[in-house]
């Protein structure tokens, strides 16, 4: 789990605006591929809160897409991935536990 910014979910709800998750990818010398991972249209649940959480769910799970498509072309250098969930604890290697840990 990495920390996000609720910025996307904030602006959309006051502007009622469309968020497009998108990724631009070298594919060559001078050359690029534009790609849409999710369209998120406005709805407000009157739910503040949850409405927050489902937006930045789908902003980071298109991200994931994204990612996963080239990896190569990503900075893992930042600081968001250094906090840790509450509770979580750090392996003997220091890293995160697996998913099959978790269980």
């Amino acid at each position: 789990v990495a920390s996000t910014t609720r910025s996307p979910a904030v602006v959309q709800l006051s502007s009622k605006a469309p968020i497009l998750v998108m990724s631009v990818m070298r594919v060559g010398w001078g050359k690029y591929k534009l790609r849409v991972f999710d369209r998120i249209d406005y709805l407000d649940s009157g739910d503040r809160e949850a409405d927050h959480v489902r937006i930045m769910t789908r902003v980071n799970e298109a991200y994931a897409k994204a990612i996963l498509e080239y990896p190569e072309q990503w900075f893992w250098g930042s600081r968001r991935f250094y906090n840790r969930p509450p509770g979580e604890q750090e392996g003997a290697d220091a890293l995160p536990p697996t998913a099959a840990a978790k269980s």
